[in-house]
Order: C-alpha cells, then structure tokens, then sequence
C-alpha cells in the first residue's frame, strides 16, 4: 500500500477482507483516512495476537474503528504473559 496515491490506498484497505497490522499501526494515520467518513462498522472482528505481550491501553488502540468484537489470542506456553494489572 505504501507509496501509492492516496485515493489508491483507501481504496486497497476498503476493498480488503484482511487487514493485518501492528497495535500501533492500527491506530495510525493509514487507516484512519481510509476509514474517515464511512458508515457503519470497518471490521465485524479484531484478532489480536500475543496479547499477554501488550499493555492493556495498547490492546485498546484497534477500538477506535468501532469492531463487534475484539478476540484477545495468547499462549501461555509459547510466550509467557506480561500483563500484571488485575
């Protein structure tokens, strides 16, 4: 996506059925101009992977695209979970 026109951009992620990013990428500028002005919900779900590893405030950032749903994945066995906080 990067490097394109702007319109071209929006137009990939509005178009996908998969979008895959970092937590801080999620909340950037890229899919905020692409989601600026569209109504109703982007994402019907949101999977975030190794959520043991991120901060809880972290964790909310792709909520900011209104999801149904917000499915926290993490195995215990394969990375152990970081997050403290009751």
């Amino acid at each position: 996506v990067q490097g394109r026109p702007q319109k071209t951009q929006n137009n990939i992620i509005l178009e996908s059925h998969v979008i895959c990013c970092t937590l801080s990428t999620s909340g950037g500028l890229l899919l905020e101009s692409a989601f600026r002005g569209q109504g109703g919900v982007p994402f019907s779900c949101v999977i975030v992977d190794e959520a043991g590893q991120s901060c809880e405030i972290e964790t909310l950032t792709p909520l900011i695209h209104r999801c149904n749903k917000l499915i926290l994945v993490g195995d215990p066995k394969q990375l152990p979970p970081t997050v403290i906080s009751m």
